[in-house]
């Protein structure tokens, strides 16, 4: 099932082409079981760094919620009321030494039957605005916890792949890498890492990053129609 979007992303990654969002558009991956989709820019959020005030060039190990807001809100999360999100106050308890903020997400089902989350720099931006300037000559993967309230739950795990000039008004700027991976996440924190690609060319050496880290879950609808809410924890998310 494809949830046609916005724009088409370049990269096809694991046989399935990717197409992301806007503010405001809508954003689908042609994988059965999850779909990036549309972002309605969401709230502008308080973290460090996020509005693009501070511009310092990330090079070593850093939390992503440092510098990244969750901000960009996709398929049914772009529907008031289908996705409640607390950066830390209602987590799960926390893994010892965790870094940077504990996220809990409480996703209701609607007529798309998918959603997720993109941590964005700057906040709410699809490429309209230059993205976190980052080397990621000592950065080898994005490193993270999750888990979900109850039962388990498929999850695609994405880096990457904000492209600002296929967006509806064009941006000017885009991520120069996208990665993906699908894990099952249960109801215990679970380790999981997303591999940071080389660059296409090694001449020209990654310099930015829009969309540090997103989400994506789906809810097929059951036989009688009948759809339950989900709840899924992101902890220590970071950049090593």
């Amino acid at each position: 099932m494809t949830h046609h979007g916005r724009w088409v992303g370049a990269a096809s990654l694991m046989g399935a082409s990717l197409v992301l969002s806007a503010c405001g558009g809508s954003v689908s991956k042609s994988q059965a079981r999850s779909h990036l989709g549309t972002s309605s820019g969401g709230d502008a959020g308080t973290d460090a760094g996020a509005s693009g005030g501070d511009a310092t060039e990330l090079t070593d190990t850093f939390a992503v919620s440092d510098y990244f807001t969750a901000s960009g809100y996709l398929g049914d999360a772009t529907e008031p009321g289908l996705l409640s999100q607390d950066d830390g106050g209602l987590c799960q308890a926390r893994s010892p030494g965790a870094r940077g903020e504990c996220y809990r997400f409480t996703y209701q089902p609607g007529a798309l039957r998918w959603a997720g989350v993109y941590w964005l720099y700057p906040s709410n931006s699809w490429g309209s605005r230059e993205g976190r300037p980052i080397s990621t000559a000592k950065l080898r993967h994005v490193s993270l916890q999750a888990a979900v309230l109850q039962g388990s739950e498929f999850v695609d795990l994405v880096i990457g792949g904000v492209n600002g000039p296929r967006e509806t008004p064009p941006g000017a700027f885009s991520d120069q890498f996208q990665a993906t991976t699908t894990v099952t996440v249960t109801d215990a924190w679970q380790h999981f890492e997303v591999e940071l690609p080389e660059p296409s060319d090694p001449n020209v050496p990654i310099t930015s990053l829009l969309g540090a880290f997103a989400w994506t879950m789906n809810e097929p609808e059951a036989a009688d129609g009948a759809a339950s809410g989900k709840t899924l924890f992101i902890d220590d998310l970071v950049y090593e």
